[in-house]
């Protein structure tokens, strides 16, 4: 407790993990809002009997108290039974001289139940192929994170605010990736 602040973070259980484990960041303090307006089944589902509200954000708290954000729960990427998660990808590849924004998304695979596809606008002038990218992010991070797929595009789909809408590209891509399967 911070403050007034409570955290904690839990599995999909909602029982408490140890410190350094990752799982869904849950609150609870007198700030903490009290549920969504008219809307009782959402705020039955994120908030528990003793008003514990779990955010669908994933992080771990070390030993001090720190909490690390790892990304969003509904984002996370399950390949093979490794949990990938996109924020990860996403630094790396926002590192990459060549890359002006990107993001990480999942898609269907029968066999390792999802594949990790990365989505990349360049910078103005430059040009980069897919195997390119692949052996960047492999130096930085474990192989099995490594995108299966890189997709370049000229825009992203955003809210007024420009922030990437994830659930909208997720569907374009796909699409693509299933056109492309077939083809």
């Amino acid at each position: 407790m911070t403050d007034g602040v409570n955290l904690k973070i839990v599995n999909e259980h909602r029982e408490m993990l140890p410190v350094g484990e990752v799982g869904e960041i849950a609150c609870k303090s007198l700030g903490t809002m009290k549920g969504y307006y008219k809307m009782e089944e959402q705020t039955k589902k994120v908030f528990d009997e003793d008003g514990w509200y779990y955010t669908g954000d994933l992080g771990s708290l070390d030993e001090k108290g720190y909490l690390r954000f790892v990304g969003r729960k509904k984002e996370m990427i399950i390949r093979g039974g490794y949990n990938i998660y996109p924020q990860e990808i996403e630094g790396v590849l926002a590192k990459h001289p060549k890359v002006l924004e990107c993001a990480v998304v999942g898609y269907p695979n029968e066999v390792l139940g999802e594949l990790v596809c990365a989505v990349i606008k360049l910078k103005k002038g430059e040009s980069c192929t897919p195997d390119e990218i692949k052996e960047y992010v492999k130096t930085f991070i474990a192989t099995y994170k490594v995108p299966s797929k890189v997709v370049f595009v000229e825009e992203f789909p955003v809210t007024a605010s420009g922030k990437i809408q994830k659930g909208k590209l997720k569907e374009k891509m796909l699409k693509l990736v299933h056109t492309s399967e077939t083809d």
